[in-house]
């Protein structure tokens, strides 16, 4: 769903771009700004709890990502739409650039770093299946899908 509404924004911001490269970067802050809104509301709804069964480092991992795992489908949905808005960021830095907008370039790092640790705090996937953490992930997909039952 987020990612359909970020992928319309990202081609309406590309398209304005053309016309106005200030207007194509205003809409992608607009929505950087969103986005960082969103993480806010997501960190103080989904507050995790201790869980006994759990070790102490699965317990950690399960607090500082317990969104992905109680909501696995919107986490990668908003990881996928800060993607969609990194990459739109690039396309306009790629557009500013034809028009001489220099300061394209380091606005378009900032988006990007920025868009990239929204994705990897809602979606971090490859993080956690990491061989690092692995075991602590399983430990806690295990806790999940006995609970399920």
């Amino acid at each position: 769903m987020f990612q359909v509404i970020f992928t319309i924004i990202s081609i309406v911001a590309i398209v304005v771009s053309f016309f106005s490269i200030i207007w194509g970067w205003i809409i992608l802050a607009v929505s950087l700004v969103l986005m960082l809104a969103q993480v806010y509301i997501t960190k103080v709804q989904y507050r995790a709890k201790p869980q006994p069964e759990l070790s102490v480092r699965a317990n950690e991992l399960f607090k500082r990502y317990a969104h992905f795992y109680m909501a696995p489908f919107g986490s990668r949905d908003f990881g996928s739409a800060a993607d969609t808005l990194a990459i739109a960021g690039i396309i306009i830095a790629i557009i500013g650039l034809f028009y001489h907008f220099w300061w394209g370039l380091p606005i378009c790092i900032v988006n990007l770093i920025s868009e990239k640790r929204i994705s990897r705090f809602f979606n971090p996937g490859s993080f956690i299946t990491s061989k690092s953490y692995q075991n602590e992930h399983n430990e806690i997909v295990a806790l999940i899908e006995s609970r399920m039952n």
